[in-house]
């Protein structure tokens, strides 16, 4: 059985609101869960959840929004171009 993970949120927080509506997307859940293993890629995201990386990379945005992940580091491309 896998380990179960909790988030806990004071509801009299004004970012209260902002932090259920992110935490309600499946998506949003799903790539939290899974950075709560290991620190990945929005490509290497996407690949695992087999999900287009255009929503991986909105569902980032608004986890790094609320808070609830940060970036350690960037990668670059062979182009020269950072990579979440």
């Amino acid at each position: 059985m896998p380990e179960e993970k909790f988030i806990l949120l004071n509801l009299e927080e004004p970012k209260s609101k902002e932090l259920s509506q992110v935490i309600s997307s499946n998506t949003a859940r799903k790539i939290l869960n899974l950075l709560s293993e290991k620190a990945l890629s929005e490509t290497d995201i996407a690949k695992k959840l087999n999900i287009p990386l255009p929503t991986v990379h909105y569902n980032i945005k608004q986890l790094l929004k609320a808070n609830l992940i940060e970036i350690e580091d960037f990668l670059w491309s062979e182009k020269g171009k950072k990579i979440q």
